[in-house]
């Protein structure tokens, strides 16, 4: 933990302070396994935000969020299913794979989330689909039609 703070201060010198801080929690967090502060961490390498752009770094970062945030779906967490879903369906993190993105969406909207909903109508709407999805069964006024 030691070694990891003094690393991210030697490494987020172009951060100010208040970024510095930022960066260092959300090191501290992936250090945790907290899978969004994973992600966070590699974006910052991803985009060279106050440190070296090192896409390497950053893809390391990616995978260790993309494991943790499935593990979390693995055990029920609804909005990281939603997220890995996401992930699978961009490649962040993961080989990107629409069918099994499509598969959590699918199983999600069934039990009513919206949002996966959304996401499936998405999907069919870019053509990355074609399946009868149940994305019209959303109850959320905003996707009902």
């Amino acid at each position: 933990m030691i070694i990891t703070m003094f690393f991210s201060l030697v490494q987020a010198e172009g951060l100010s302070q208040s970024e510095k801080m930022t960066f260092d929690r959300q090191l501290k967090g992936c250090d945790e396994d907290e899978p969004f502060a994973c992600l966070r961490i590699g974006d910052y390498y991803y985009i060279g935000r106050g440190l070296e752009k090192d896409i390497s770094t950053a893809e390391s970062y990616y995978e260790k969020g993309a494991a943790l945030m499935k593990a979390k779906c693995e055990k029920g967490e609804k909005n990281h299913c939603t997220y890995y879903a996401g992930m699978l369906q961009s490649g962040k993190g993961v080989e990107q794979n629409v069918e099994k993105s499509y598969e959590i969406y699918h199983d999600l909207c069934l039990k009513g989330d919206c949002e996966s909903c959304g996401r499936l109508y998405y999907l069919n709407s870019q053509g990355l689909i074609f399946s009868d999805s149940p994305y019209l069964m959303c109850s959320e006024p905003v996707y009902t039609y």
